[in-house]
């Protein structure tokens, strides 16, 4: 007699798997509105969110790729290359601090995650420019609008945290 195998899906990997890629998906296409202010909000609240529902490592995973399509999409300028990987560090930055503060409250956590990424490339800036100049334009860029960014994504993230929790009760 032949063995027959059942297939069965795990309900709630299906439902992870299809959060990741809604997530990814639409980090990665982002950047393609061009305007670093929306992309920024979108990105951040997509990472705030992505720690709630699938964890800090697949938060990580997600915020590896919107700094380079923005590059690649031209609203960070080509000079800022050499930045990308502590754009990306500030994201992870952004993500742990948020996965660690959430236990306590979620508006402290965004704050903190928020302020700590801002420092962080900050300090990353002002490096840049002692070391060379041409980086001046850009401290914008690089500090004071990821700040904006990361609290506006991280007001629509507590939100959207709080509609979902108020739904499942």
């Amino acid at each position: 007699m032949g063995k027959t195998k059942i297939l069965t899906f795990d309900n709630k990997i299906t439902i992870a798997v299809a959060q990741f890629i809604i997530l990814f998906g639409i980090a990665v296409i982002a950047p393609l509105f061009g305007q670093q202010l929306v992309t920024g909000t979108i990105v951040n609240f997509i990472l705030f969110v992505a720690v709630f529902l699938l964890g800090a490592k697949s938060a990580i995973l997600i915020g590896l790729f919107p700094s380079l399509i923005a590059l690649g999409v031209g609203i960070l300028p080509l000079i800022l290359f050499p930045i990308i990987p502590f754009i990306i560090a500030s994201n992870i930055l952004l993500i742990l601090v948020f996965k660690i503060f959430s236990k306590i409250n979620y508006w402290f956590a965004v704050i903190s995650a928020s302020i700590a990424k801002f420092v962080f490339l900050t300090i990353i800036s002002f490096l840049f420019i002692f070391f060379s100049e041409s980086f001046l334009p850009f401290v914008g860029i690089i500090g004071g609008a990821q700040l904006i960014t990361s609290l506006s994504g991280g007001l629509m993230a507590v939100l959207f945290i709080h509609a979902i929790r108020a739904s499942s009760e």
